[in-house]
């Protein structure tokens, strides 16, 4: 028996029965969305995609300070080694409770990672400003 063959996503086990009930409802409606996406996209992105890409870099850039960096040039967050360390780490508990060792997917690829990084640094620096996530 292959206990590793293709089965529907668990629900969610955060420990909190609405945090797992926020999440699996979450995971419902996206589901839902990408069943009637192929009937909606066409319209959305001829009337909507441009005036909400330009208000939403807006915003972004709004709220920027200038930190005086050049093209490409990032400045670590103070701790980030810790946090992305706490990052990995969760990962590899989620995996061992998902998949049997060396048949799930990889966390410590660098493309596996990396957006995870990105996103812990914008909550990292947002969570410093005081503006909470």
């Amino acid at each position: 028996m292959n206990s590793n063959a293709s089965r529907p996503v668990p629900p969610a086990n955060t420990g909190s029965a609405l945090r797992n009930w926020v999440s699996d409802t979450l995971l419902r409606l996206i589901q839902a969305e990408r069943r009637i996406d192929p009937f909606i996209r066409p319209a959305f992105d001829a009337v909507l995609r441009d005036p909400l890409a330009r208000l939403t870099t807006a915003l972004i850039n709004a709220q920027r300070s200038n930190e005086d960096l050049k093209i490409a040039e990032e400045r670590l967050l103070p701790g980030e080694e810790e946090f992305v360390d706490s990052i990995i780490e969760s990962f590899r508990q989620q995996s061992a409770q998902l998949w049997k060792p060396g048949a799930g997917p990889s966390i410590y690829g660098v493309r596996a990672i990396s957006p995870v990084i990105g996103i812990a640094r914008l909550m990292i620096a947002r969570m410093g400003e005081g503006r909470g996530w």
